[in-house]
């Protein structure tokens, strides 16, 4: 019963911001919102105007600046990284290369003027709000850290494999070190035994030996 219970609380501090907000975070926030609500933009106007078929992408994307927002999660950012890359360019770079090889005559010129000022701004606004979400996300990533580091019991249970993992993979490189070390020490110890027994009783230049040649 008790167990269930440990399961329940971790699963709802999923659903608690991870950290406290910092006031450098405060100040990117706003910013946060604001690319969410043009993320919501785009995905409609690649919907009914544009029709590249890039809804997963935008959901994706606006998830991923919603969970920076509130302070979620910032281990999705990585992820974001490659959902961002792939609307620019794989999107909006090739769709503007279009229309600038074919001299804005496809579609109808005003229709492809309209089109070229899109993508270009999607690029513009797509870099911008990644550099912002970059910030973010090394604000909560510290804030975190520095948390865990002051009670490591706080570790979320999604974490807490990971971190396991890498502690024993830390621990384990250093007793794989420790081993090797005292087994050097060890060999180079015989070999200065075998070399101090052996050269025990032998003492340079201390026999007496035949005079050879003279006056």
């Amino acid at each position: 019963m008790n167990e269930q219970n440990d399961n329940q609380e971790n699963f709802a501090c999923c659903c608690q911001p991870m950290t406290e907000e910092s006031e450098e975070f405060k100040k990117i926030k706003p910013m946060l919102i604001t690319g969410l609500f043009i993320y919501i933009g785009l995905l409609f106007l690649d919907i009914f105007y544009l029709r590249d078929n890039n809804l997963f992408d935008y959901l994706f994307l606006i998830i991923c600046i919603y969970c920076l927002i509130f302070n979620k999660c910032f281990m999705i950012f990585p992820i974001y990284t490659l959902f961002s890359m792939y609307l620019v360019l794989g999107t909006a770079l090739p769709g503007l290369g279009i229309i600038v090889q074919t001299k804005f005559k496809k579609p109808k010129t005003t229709e492809a003027i309209i089109i070229f000022f899109i993508y270009f701004f999607i690029i513009f606004f797509s870099c911008f709000i990644f550099y912002i979400s970059f910030n973010a996300y090394k604000e909560i990533r510290y804030l975190f850290e520095m948390k865990i580091a002051n009670n490591p019991n706080l570790i979320p249970s999604y974490m807490a494999t990971n971190t396991t993992q890498s502690n024993n993979n830390y621990y384990g490189s250093n007793n794989n070190y420790n081993s090797n070390y005292n087994n050097n020490n060890y060999n180079n110890g015989n070999y200065n035994n075998n070399n101090n027994n052996q050269n025990k009783g032998f003492k340079a230049f201390s026999g007496k030996g035949y005079t050879v040649g003279g006056s």
